[in-house]
């Protein structure tokens, strides 16, 4: 089924968008890639079926909605959002517990510590991503998990150079959001300020 069938199947509702959903969670093309990361990624087979689901709800959504813009193909689209829900999962299964600097041979630096720890940045990190909006949030996720540009890139249609000269906008949009927003800004210093 080509990506021009399964987006009008989807679109159309009823009968052909539940053959268009049977079709992704039939084929390889949507399957295989996925389970292959997954699994390669310290994930179970429960994990993959999950992650599956998810990604093929947030696909769903997303084209219904007119997100989905048509720069890349659909299997690549469905693979870039399953990976960013696999990451998700991951984030969540790290242990709260804070990290003792007497668990490692080198002293860890207290601020370093608290940043990589702190619940409280990381919804404020969270905050300022929603303010710069979808593309950019989620080009400076893939950014912050270390994917490629290439990956990053693939995603949007765009080549490595393309996806880098964006990373940077939308982390130059991001700063000047902090900036801007006096709340944001005072947020950012107060955590900063109390290990400095």
């Amino acid at each position: 089924m080509t990506d021009e069938a399964l987006i009008a199947g989807i679109l159309a509702g009823g009968t052909q968008r539940e053959k268009a959903l049977q079709y992704v969670c039939t084929s390889g093309i949507f399957r295989n890639p996925v389970r292959a990361f997954v699994l390669a990624n310290g994930g179970t087979l429960d994990d993959f079926k999950d992650v599956f689901q998810n990604a093929l709800l947030a696909m769903d959504r997303n084209i219904r909605l007119g997100r989905f813009e048509g720069r890349s193909k659909l299997s690549t689209y469905f693979n870039q959002i399953a990976r960013w829900r696999w990451q998700e999962m991951l984030r969540k299964r790290r242990p709260t517990e804070p990290y003792e600097p007497s668990d490692y041979d080198e002293p860890v630096q207290p601020l370093i510590q608290h940043l990589l720890d702190n619940s409280e940045m990381s919804s404020l990190l969270d905050k300022t991503l929603d303010l710069i909006g979808s593309p950019c949030r989620e080009m400076l996720r893939l950014y912050a998990f270390s994917y490629a540009m290439e990956e990053i890139g693939e995603g949007y249609g765009l080549s490595a150079t393309q996806a880098k000269r964006k990373v940077h906008g939308c982390r130059e949009n991001a700063e000047r959001e902090i900036l801007r927003n006096a709340d944001l800004k005072q947020r950012y210093l107060e955590l900063f300020n109390r290990f400095l």
